[in-house]
């Protein structure tokens, strides 16, 4: 047995599996750090997605308000209540069209540079 232990093979043998033992450590640590970084990473994005949630329950929430949606009808529908009187104001477009017109007759009579003051100024 003595001579097994003073065996240049047993030394060759334990210094491999040594050396085997650790090559297999390193590579096991590594894999548990990147699997710890994408575990980060999943939980980052997990909780965005639970913001993004809330957020989208809130909206929901907020749509489903009646006063949202009696809103909304006013706007989009032209609702009016029972109780309630409307007034439609329309804009008159010709009057507009024709001071537009008189503005550019008034700007064909002015000097080149006084054009230009105008131009720049406004």
């Amino acid at each position: 047995m003595d001579k097994l232990f003073r065996s240049k093979y047993l030394s060759f043998f334990l210094a491999g599996t040594v050396l085997a033992l650790t090559f297999a450590v390193v590579k096991v640590k590594s894999q548990k750090t990147e699997v710890l970084k994408e575990a980060g990473g999943v939980k980052t994005k997990i909780e965005s997605v639970r913001k993004n949630s809330d957020s989208l329950q809130k909206f929901l929430s907020y749509f489903n308000n009646p006063s949202f949606l009696k809103r909304e009808a006013r706007i989009r529908l032209n609702y009016k209540m029972a109780d309630e009187e409307v007034a439609l104001v329309y804009r008159d477009l010709s009057n507009k069209a024709s001071s537009s017109a008189t503005a550019d007759n008034k700007s064909a009579e002015l000097p080149f540079w006084e054009k230009w003051w105008n131009y720049l100024r406004d």
